[in-house]
């Protein structure tokens, strides 16, 4: 199984709650529920992550990560390369903020893609001051 249906399961098995799937901005997206934020300027948050599945997944990483409920106020966007893509969102519950932060290149683990994409989602929650 690859694709939406293999992300889905793959978080599922882990013990996350995932909604969708969800159309919306030409792509299939899943919504990864109740992530609490581990460090940094949003500790202890509890947020949402969607993920517009790769058709390829697991081979391919999804790109950045999407976010709900909306965590930085638009003055200070840019410099954390963070953006408003509320065209590709439209689709989806809530109101979200894309962060630019796709898994660094050459740390990707197929076998592992969800705890993988747990441990990045946590390192760059972690590293917003």
């Amino acid at each position: 199984m690859i694709g939406f249906d293999r992300f889905v399961d793959d978080f599922r098995s882990l013990g996350w709650t995932v909604d969708g799937p969800f159309q919306s901005g030409g792509n299939r997206w899943a919504i990864v529920r109740g992530f609490h934020v581990p460090a940094g300027r949003y500790r202890g948050q509890v947020i949402d992550v969607a993920i517009p599945a790769p058709g390829d997944y697991p081979t391919t990483p999804p790109g950045g990560l999407y976010v709900c409920p909306l965590l930085v106020p638009v003055n200070e966007m840019p410099a954390l390369s963070i953006h408003d893509r509320a065209a590709e969102t439209a689709g989806l519950p809530g109101s979200w903020q894309y962060w630019s932060r796709p898994v660094p290149p050459g740390t990707w683990q197929p076998t592992r893609g969800a705890r993988r994409l747990i441990n990045h989602w946590n390192a760059v929650m972690s590293n917003v001051n």
